[in-house]
């Protein structure tokens, strides 16, 4: 199965924790940022389906200050996890991370 998100991640080493966060959760999950994407886009890739996925991921992201959005499938409607920005800044970076 996979999952994407829609992410205001800008920042590789924010992206990395992120990935290390989810993979000491989800073992066998292949995860990947693509940060070059305007969408800061966040790739899940795994075999069962995990109950609440959705949210868990949000709740990762949102505990370093960022927001994930879960891309729909097909028409149906997405959830939004609200959050602060713990530095008010944005940051400009050209950067793809793939952990496998």
């Amino acid at each position: 199965m996979v999952e994407v998100f829609k992410t205001n991640v800008t920042c590789p080493l924010t992206a990395k924790l992120i990935i290390a966060d989810i993979l000491a959760l989800f073992l066998d999950m292949q995860v990947s940022f693509d940060l070059e994407d305007n969408d800061g886009v966040l790739r899940l890739d795994f075999e069962k389906d995990i109950l609440n996925l959705a949210f868990q991921i949000q709740q990762i992201v949102k505990n370093h200050g960022c927001t994930a959005e879960l891309l729909n499938k097909g028409n149906e409607t997405t959830a939004v996890a609200s959050q602060w920005v713990a530095t008010g800044k944005n940051v400009g970076v050209s950067a793809v991370l793939n952990i496998f």
